[in-house]
């Protein structure tokens, strides 16, 4: 049952109805029946575990006849008492009246005291059996040791002063907190006789024994080469879908998912034990696998950073890195035993550094009079889109060398959005750059209009470096239009 604390707020007593329960029932928790209003209207209350004597809480209260008539009944709890020693056993030696755990499901908590209950009634355990008693007689204390001066779970001497009932507070925070540290002393003390009591009778201290643990059985030459196998085609899976990736976030997800196959293949390999004559190569193959996938999880977040854009730069990336080396030594002791493996691995390709030549790549028409001049004085290759700016595809693509110029003319009256590429190594069929992209568009639109005398030209300079008179944004690779 869900519960709205508020408060804390004053109530007057003489309001509630007065609910008798055992300790018992107080500790677990009963559902009532009870007479409210001056008509004693019967409803139904469901009162929460864990409320001590004289607490008084506000429930939802439902009608026996109409379970969907719902009223708030404000209830005064009244435990009958027992003796203050029982024979279930005594608390547990600093938690004696103290409820095991807060009022959870009340709607207004109002105040709730302490309840005198033995820890093994509030949680419904059994009382712990009596242990030796010492010479005098014996008490079991905070774990089931006998005390001098008390007679094992039994009653106390006649002398003995009972225990004081806890004294009600006001504020339920202060109740909240008291109740869940006890609730950690007591749940602490059950566990800990629960684990003398099993050494006494084993013979057994507490802490000593360790779980035996059993190795794998060893695997036969073929289901060690046939795990290899399995291993071989799910990496090969996931190769084949980096190198079908064309945009940063293709390669990042593709890149991921592959760092996760090859770690559980890492792990699944470092819990068999294979035959004798692969079990040095299949521990150091484990291990290499382990950082070949931290290999790919850092090539997966240069794709985040736009440093890889395509598969061709990743596949550069994995090939070349050190991680790729150590396997292919694992291979090859592993071939040197008898095994195949390491199909999935890229041969190595070394990086590139292509360009494409400054001139159109797309040009849909050249009726316009109006031209657009680009200066490209950045250290990098750019490439330039036009886009009417009420539609999503280019016009006009321009490929502009570093230190290069080219003008687009043609260009019909209208307003445009202006789209810049930038990066290294281009990949004329992906239209892409496949290393350190950068994809902008201009946050002002530009105006090309013609009359009988004049047209429109707009010059626009890519640089580097700040200085420049118009911000621009960064845009999505996959939302860049380059075809």
């Amino acid at each position: 049952m869900e519960a709205r604390v508020t408060g804390p707020f004053d109530v007057q007593p003489h309001d509630a109805v007065t609910i008798e329960l055992d300790p018992t029932e107080a500790a677990q928790g009963v559902v009532r029946t009870v007479s409210v209003g001056p008509a004693s209207r019967p409803a139904v209350v469901e009162v929460p575990p864990g409320l001590g004597d004289g607490a008084v809480v506000r429930l939802s209260g439902t009608d026996p006849s109409d379970p969907s008539a719902v009223t708030e009944v404000l209830v005064r709890i009244a435990i009958r008492p027992i003796a203050p020693w029982s024979a279930v056993g005594l608390p547990s030696a600093g938690v004696a009246a103290t409820s095991p755990e807060g009022p959870s499901s009340l709607t207004d908590v109002v105040a709730t005291p302490r309840l005198p209950v033995a820890p093994s009634v509030a949680f419904g355990l059994p009382a712990a059996a009596a242990g030796p008693t010492a010479a005098g007689g014996g008490m079991p204390g905070t774990f089931g040791a006998p005390v001098s001066g008390y007679s094992a779970y039994g009653h106390p001497p006649p002398d003995y002063p009972p225990v004081p009932p806890g004294k009600p507070r006001r504020r339920w925070l202060w109740v909240s907190l008291i109740s869940s540290v006890v609730l950690v002393l007591l749940a602490a003390s059950v566990v800990t006789t629960v684990i003398l009591a099993r050494g006494v009778g084993g013979n057994r201290t507490a802490g000593t024994s360790t779980p035996s643990s059993t190795a794998p059985p060893q695997l036969s030459t073929l289901d060690y080469q046939q795990l290899l196998t399995a291993t071989d085609t799910e990496l090969g899976t996931g190769f084949a879908t980096l190198r079908r990736a064309r945009k940063p976030a293709a390669v990042h997800d593709a890149a991921s998912t592959l760092s996760q196959s090859v770690q559980a293949a890492a792990d699944r390999l470092m819990g068999v034990t294979p035959a004798d004559n692969a079990q040095s190569v299949n521990s150091q193959l484990a291990t290499d696998l382990s950082d070949y996938a931290n290999m790919l999880s850092n090539t997966a977040a240069a794709a985040d950073q736009h440093d890889v854009c395509t598969a061709s730069s990743a596949i550069v990336n994995v090939t070349a890195a050190d991680a790729t080396a150590d396997l292919r030594n694992d291979i090859q002791t592993l071939a040197a035993a008898s095994y195949t493996f390491g199909s999935f691995l890229p041969e190595p390709v070394k990086s590139t550094n292509r360009r494409g030549s400054t001139g159109y790549l797309k040009r849909i028409s050249n009726r316009g009079l109006g031209q657009l001049k680009i200066n490209n004085s950045g250290a990098m290759d750019a490439l330039v889109s036009l886009v009417p700016r009420s539609g999503s595809k280019a016009v006009s693509i321009a490929y502009v060398r570093s230190k290069g110029h080219f003008t687009v003319t043609g260009v019909r009256d209208g307003t445009y959005r202006i789209f810049v590429a930038s990066g290294v190594d281009w990949d004329g069929s992906l239209r892409a750059f496949t290393r350190t992209c950068d994809f902008r568009k201009f946050d002002d639109t530009l105006k090309f209009s013609t009359t009988s005398t004049q047209f429109t030209v707009w010059t626009i300079t890519l640089q580097a470096t700040g200085g420049g008179n118009t911000p621009t944004s960064d845009v999505d690779p996959d939302q860049f239009p380059s075809g």
